[in-house]
């Protein structure tokens, strides 16, 4: 229990944030869910009025054919039908304005007029016409709707049905009354008993007029048949206009059952009930990032909240801060290289066209990955003051070379132009400076103007000797035509974590850290780094070191060491404390042709190689019981009583005092993590005789 209150007391802070970065993550998650819901129940239900009202006009205008139908008999009702003559006449009137209608209203099959009951007149193609003369008030299925229609003075629908004639089709009907007609007469409806009250029976009874009109015009008019592609599915119940009790006549009936929307659509025959739901899968990928990122920012955060803390309990010693970055590098390299080192394997296999595609995204990725971390480390230790300058002799156009090869191919794929200018005095200069640092300058320089330039854009590249007052400046300046700056975006331009603006961070990426770097790196050196820039037109930037020119072209010559021949039966050991860098680098050493043996940590690699020695360690710095460091001191304490390998030390970390605690260990050279497979086959062959 003591023990536990104590990690809790020591942990307070990173508990604290884990709590609410998982509440305010559970809380968005929450409400994006809400949210999606909402927005698709309100698209939704914005579709379903659209098709809905859509549905109504197009049912109205067909239903309303019937009123025409009505307005036509009342036009004509003082014709005798029982004359030839006059019947005729509306014969011929009838003809006519049956085919307006037809023209007028897709997917009309017929029009019908049957004067007391019977289906005298009609419209449409010929199979119609065996409806002629048919006694509707025979029909006794159809008796309750005529009486609904005769007495309530109500449209009646039947359908959809499949016609005899066959296709689909809705039926409607309605009764005509027209006053001193002489075609007007209750006498059948009392013959055929069709009627609820004797005393009620309505004298001016003309007859019944019917439209049919397909199913399919009714849909398409209402455009019904093409809401798949906006992402719904539809469904329509209430066969014979009976609502929620009638059929599913057309879509999926399965919607009624589920969660969906609906609507009804009403008409003096009835109602139907028109159903929407989604056919798209509810996006949980939009979940799952939220869930993903919350958790992943309250991971970092923690993370982050748990190496601030560290790092403020180490602000008492300039030792304990070395080594807190120090284990970050090799906390977070060594991982990396886990990465790196398999993707590379991987490359060296037989692959397909989209295996090898995977795989550059990867390497890319993981390069990206590693300058990120290479420009956090360097950020960290700047500021902490523990960067440390490893100068010497250098060959100035060399230098600057190699950072164009370096940026070469990313400037081709962008159609730049990259030209090189030096000053005629500096084609064979010497000059005393950090390499590494110099090219971690230019290098990020030139990165940047690629980036920020558009295709076929212009770089220079130039480099020249400058006076001032007795000081003598190596001046070099990297001009691009590209996005170019405002003044406000200057002024925020050497801020850590800062780009010229926001939209800049989203389209380019980048930490925002490399500047800053830079021109804390040059200020070290002793110089300065500065910027003139136009919005739109391009950008100068100019570093400015002090210049000590060294006598000669005499380049730092590295260390002698031994070699060793490459056919000869090597003896390999890999030492390292995690397993996935020991496989990794066994798995590479067997694709060049080499087998090795393993050791989980330095203890364990001493005692190997004293009973059997090897040729070649590999030798991670940072383990358990015995680091690299006191492993290879005491490899090298045997002297000649064993013989010596050649060690080549793997660490995260390549500053300049590692460098050289390797060197005094007795490490005849260094690799820094990430490694790929590519530069083990380099090294080797190096060292080799």
């Amino acid at each position: 229990m003591k023990h536990f209150l104590t990690l809790l007391s020591l942990y307070r802070t990173p508990l604290f944030i884990l709590i609410i970065g998982l509440f305010l993550t559970t809380t968005l998650v929450v409400f994006e869910y809400q949210s999606i819901t909402k927005q698709r129940a309100q698209a939704a239900d914005s579709t379903l009025k659209k098709y809905a009202s859509a549905l109504q006009s197009s049912l109205d205008k067909r239903l309303y054919t019937l009123d025409s139908l009505n307005a036509f008999v009342h036009s004509y009702s003082q014709l005798d039908l029982t004359h030839p003559a006059q019947e005729t006449q509306f014969q011929t009137h009838f003809d006519k304005y049956g085919k307006q209608l037809h023209q007028s209203i897709d997917g009309i099959i017929s029009l019908q007029l049957a004067p007391q009951g019977i289906i005298r007149y009609l419209t449409g193609d010929a199979n119609n016409k065996k409806a002629l003369g048919y006694d509707l008030f025979e029909d006794d299925s159809r008796k309750q709707q005529i009486i609904r229609a005769i007495y309530q003075y109500k449209q009646v629908i039947t359908g959809p049905i499949q016609l005899i004639q066959g296709g689909e089709a809705i039926i409607a009907r309605k009764a005509l009354f027209i006053d001193d007609s002489p075609n007007a007469s209750a006498k059948r409806l009392k013959e055929k008993l069709l009627f609820i009250d004797a005393h009620d029976l309505p004298e001016n009874f003309w007859g019944l007029a019917t439209v049919l009109f397909t199913t399919e015009a009714l849909l398409i008019k209402a455009g019904l048949t093409q809401t798949q592609q906006e992402g719904f599915h539809f469904a329509l119940r209430g066969r014979h206009g009976l609502g929620t009790n009638g059929e599913v006549f057309w879509g999926d009936a399965a919607l009624f059952t589920q969660n969906s929307h609906t609507t009804p659509i009403r008409f003096d025959a009835g109602e139907w009930i028109l159903a929407v739901q989604h056919n798209t899968v509810f996006p949980i990928l939009s979940i799952a990032s939220i869930t993903i990122l919350g958790i992943l920012l309250t991971s970092l955060s923690v993370y982050a909240e748990i190496v601030v803390s560290r790092n403020r309990r180490a602000a008492e010693s300039e030792r304990a801060k070395d080594a807190f970055l120090a284990s970050m590098s090799h906390e977070i390299r060594s991982p990396l290289n886990g990465v790196v080192g398999l993707t590379s394997l991987l490359r060296k296999t037989q692959l397909s066209s989209e295996q090898s595609r995977l795989v550059g995204g990867i390497e890319s990725s993981a390069s990206q990955l590693s300058a990120v971390i290479g420009d956090i480390l360097d950020f960290s230790k700047i500021s902490a003051g523990k960067v440390e300058l490893d100068y010497g002799p250098a060959q100035l156009k060399t230098l600057l070379q190699q950072c164009l090869d370096i940026v070469m191919p990313m400037a081709e794929k962008k159609a730049h132009k990259l030209t090189f200018q030096l000053a005629e005095s500096l084609e064979d200069t010497t000059f005393k400076t950090d390499q590494t640092r110099f090219k971690q300058i230019v290098l990020n320089l030139l990165s940047n103007a690629i980036k920020f330039t558009d295709n076929t854009g212009a770089i220079k590249l130039s480099a020249e000797i400058r006076h001032q007052g007795n000081n003598t400046l190596l001046t070099v300046t990297v001009s691009d035509n590209g996005i170019g700056m405002s003044d406000s975006e200057l002024s925020r331009l050497f801020q850590r974590f800062s780009q010229a603006d926001v939209s800049t961070t989203r389209k380019y990426g980048g930490t925002g850290l490399g500047l800053a770097i830079s021109r804390n790196l040059a200020r070290l050196m002793g110089g300065d780094l500065s910027v003139i820039s136009v919005k739109h037109q391009g950008s100068d930037f100019t570093l400015q070191l002090p210049f000590e020119q060294l006598h000669g072209k005499t380049q730092a010559q590295d260390t002698e060491m031994p070699a060793f021949n490459l056919d000869e039966n090597l003896r390999i050991l890999v030492v390292d404390d995690l397993p996935m860098n020991l496989s990794m680098m066994v798995m590479m050493l067997q694709k060049l042709g080499f087998n090795a043996d393993t050791a989980n940590n330095g203890l364990e690699a001493v005692q190997l190689h004293k009973s059997n020695p090897y040729n070649l360690i590999f030798m991670d710095w940072e383990m358990p019981e015995l680091d690299g460091v006191e492993a290879t001191r005491r490899i090298r304490s045997l002297n000649n009583k064993i013989q010596q390998p050649w060690i080549i030390a793997l660490t995260a970390n390549a500053s300049a005092s590692h460098k050289e605690t390797c060197i005094k260990a007795g490490m005849n050279d260094y690799l820094s993590k990430p490694v790929s497979i590519d530069q083990i086959a380099n090294k080797m062959q190096q060292i080799s005789a």
